[in-house]
């Protein structure tokens, strides 16, 4: 199997040893530069990779990537797309090609795209490799590949994870006049509606962030779907931040009853019972979130917030009573996530406060509290 890692660049020459040093498991990595000013060129080619350069204008990110797919050689098998901020975990290669089945020419797998302020993941499915032919680019911005006269065959990578370092100053002012775009090119593609929303929550237009959240609903009106869920919390998140509460504890519980069968939904509706200090209401939402699967097969699976119900039902099981049942759950918690000293120091009063031996977890800080994302 002969794989490449491709990607688009303008201006990255911070990232460019991350992302290449994280790459090297591939058989060949090539990057498509648009036009940098800096020393990302230089930076590649001292590193050996291979670099084409390209113009698109008026600009657009699916012209974009379609340009840099048809530069690749035509021997190649599969297909990673890779952003310059982002970068592979180690085994990625192992993984992918272990999912990499017969009939299979597209991968899912978990990308991490931030962090709490804990430390912890946060995670949502992806699906940007490919094979080299049948494939191509869709959308001026959040750009997605569909299948061109091929019939797809989809499979989840368990072990392949890519995770963005995103930097908190970069300007997305293109963002919004292209998701517009796509838009009224295709008014009746919900997914549109879905990226324009929540593109309009991060410059605080909530009204109009929701109208574009409801247009979505309206163009997916079917129930059980995990798209459908995800868009009806970010609804709930843009209500919280703008002012209603009622409105968007509402939504949350609407989410659950739409997908009662996806973990993520669960877990921002105990989130939300937490921030509101409704502790049995997060306790009972935790414990159901912590009856189905953990693993990422879905859109929308994991919690819009990153955290863990096992911790959320540690605070609250400690509170209302359960307290080895509180406990277990925080060791539970400590050792999904052991770089967040918050859960061990948790595990360590729990202990104390007992009177059982201390776990050798190595503690931090005790802060009876799940930060905020």
């Amino acid at each position: 199997m002969k794989i490449a890692v491709y990607g688009i660049c303008l201006n990255e020459e911070k990232n460019v040893e991350r992302f290449t040093a994280s790459a090297r498991g591939a058989d060949l990595i090539q990057i498509s530069d648009t036009g940098s000013t800096d020393a990302t060129v230089a930076l590649f080619e001292r590193l050996g990779v291979s670099v084409n350069h390209i113009r698109i204008q008026p600009w657009r990110f699916d012209d974009a990537r379609n340009a840099a797919l048809a530069l690749l050689p035509g021997d190649i098998d599969v297909c990673v797309s890779l952003d310059l901020d982002t970068a592979l975990h180690p085994g990625w290669r192992e993984a992918l090609e272990a999912a990499w089945l017969p009939g299979v020419n597209h991968i899912y797998y978990s990308e991490i795209w931030g962090r709490t302020a804990d430390g912890a993941p946060r995670r949502f499915l992806n699906n940007r490799v490919h094979t080299r032919h049948g494939f191509r680019w869709v959308s001026p911005c959040h750009e997605y590949l569909v299948s061109d006269r091929i019939t797809e065959g989809t499979n989840v990578a368990p072990g392949f994870v890519i995770e963005q370092f995103p930097e908190p100053t970069k300007v997305r002012s293109q963002y919004l006049p292209l998701l517009e775009l796509a838009a009224k090119e295709q008014p009746d593609v919900a997914r549109h509606a879905h990226y324009l929303g929540r593109e309009l929550t991060f410059t605080q237009q909530w009204a109009e962030a929701i109208a574009q959240f409801e247009r979505y609903l309206a163009l997916e009106p079917e129930l059980l779907q995990p798209e459908r869920s995800l868009t009806i919390r970010l609804m709930a998140e843009t209500e919280d931040l703008r002012g209603d509460p009622d409105r968007a504890l509402a939504l949350y519980q609407q989410a659950t009853r739409e997908a009662p069968k996806l973990r993520g939904a669960w877990e921002d509706l105990a989130y939300a019972y937490y921030v509101r200090e409704a502790w049995e209401a997060c306790y009972d939402a935790a414990l159901k979130a912590l009856e189905l699967p953990r693993a990422i097969n879905l859109y929308g699976e994991e919690s819009l917030c990153g955290v863990l119900p096992e911790d959320m039902a540690s605070i609250c099981g400690w509170r209302l009573g359960h307290q080895q049942a509180a406990l277990e759950y925080g060791r539970k918690a400590a050792r999904l996530n052991p770089q967040v000293d918050r859960l061990r120091a948790n595990v360590r009063r729990m202990e104390e406060s007992l009177g059982l031996p201390v776990s050798d977890l190595g503690y931090g800080q005790t802060i009876d509290i799940i930060r905020p994302a």
